[in-house]
């Protein structure tokens, strides 16, 4: 099982999430042990992949981009998780359950 040829994809993926962001998306350094917000958002879409639920992924894209990059980021994720499947990965375990945190 290797996920290499998903790669460029995922990376052509984060660098337009980047570059046509309406704001800049934040990540939390590597050590950190909660998910912030962005974070949040980016599996959110992601399950939504593994759900097949591609107009729900396109509408959160829709708030976080410029329209024209909707479409590429779109397809780009899309083929991330396509060649991550013929790899042979189980991606259902994205759709699982949510875990609310307690405060």
């Amino acid at each position: 099982m290797h996920a290499l040829p998903a790669l460029p994809d995922f990376h052509l993926a984060m660098a337009m999430l980047n570059r046509d962001g309406l704001e800049r998306i934040s990540l939390a350094p590597i050590n950190c042990q909660r998910i912030i917000e962005h974070e949040a958002i980016l599996i959110g879409m992601w399950r939504d992949l593994a759900n097949g639920d591609l107009d729900r992924m396109r509408e959160t894209l829709e708030l976080l981009v410029k329209a024209e990059a909707v479409s590429p980021i779109a397809r780009a994720m899309t083929t991330v998780t396509a060649k991550l499947i013929a790899a042979g990965f189980n991606i259902t375990g994205l759709s699982g359950a949510i875990v609310k945190e307690v405060k």
